[in-house]
């Protein structure tokens, strides 16, 4: 199972919410949900890219 860590970034003064999983020394993969949806929605695929 793929252990995800929350954070908190603030860009131009707005909040964001973002998750990470994997190994922190390759290149990252942004995955963005749509409108009316939320990060949950791409467990199955980050956790199968965190573990790859």
């Amino acid at each position: 199972m793929t252990v995800f860590s929350g954070h908190a970034v603030e860009l131009s003064q707005l909040p964001f919410r973002c998750r990470e999983a994997g190994d922190p020394d390759v290149p990252p993969v942004v995955l963005l949900h749509g409108l009316m949806y939320d990060a949950r929605d791409w467990d199955g695929i980050a956790g199968f890219l965190g573990e790859h």
